[in-house]
């Protein structure tokens, strides 16, 4: 009966080994897994921040074409006074010397 209760043991003893072979097998897949779920996710993130600084950039760049934008309306504007200033001048320059 002891001899019996051996072999029944150690039949017992190699199904669990056998189930826990099994059960360390998927685990190690579930880790491969979880790795290589988590890459996509690390790659969006990484991918989301350089989009983000590339924004941050282009967004000054746009500021600061505006500002160059305002100084030449800002130009534009003393440029037509100075134009009409000039006309001006030279209707009166004609007028006078139409009366010569």
């Amino acid at each position: 009966e002891i001899s019996k209760n051996n072999e029944t043991l150690k039949d017992s003893l190699r199904s669990k080994n056998e189930a826990l072979e099994r059960a360390l097998g998927e685990v190690q897949a579930l880790k491969s897994e979880v790795r290589h779920s988590n890459q996509p996710s690390g790659y969006l993130v990484e991918s989301i921040k350089k989009r983000d600084e590339q924004i941050g950039k282009l967004r000054k760049e746009i500021e600061g074409l505006r500002e160059g934008c305002e100084e030449l309306k800002a130009e534009r504007k003393k440029l037509l006074i100075e134009k009409e200033d000039l006309v001006c001048d030279l209707e009166k320059a004609l007028k006078n010397s139409d009366r010569l």
